[in-house]
């Protein structure tokens, strides 16, 4: 999904659904890709990546990993 397509539905108040990934409780490729599955079957619009106790690491494996294997737009979650 192109981000202008976000940002319309958002404009127009159609329902969205996000997802937030706590990447210190997904730091395998295994965790990620099982992940990924169920986000594409549920059709989930946006991503939230963070948590208050992740790495930087562990936040940069999993935007990577996510990005690379998904268009659903990420954003980094507050406390990260």
């Amino acid at each position: 999904m192109k981000n202008s397509t976000l940002f319309e539905k958002i404009k127009n108040s159609t329902g969205q659904i996000a997802l937030l990934i706590y990447p210190e409780k997904t730091n395998s490729i295994e965790q990620l890709d099982a992940l990924l599955s169920v986000i594409k079957k549920n059709e989930i619009d946006l991503l939230f990546v963070g948590g208050s106790s992740a790495t930087k690491k562990q936040m940069k494996f999993a935007v990577n990993h996510l990005k690379k294997n998904s268009d659903i737009p990420i954003l980094i979650f507050p406390g990260s």
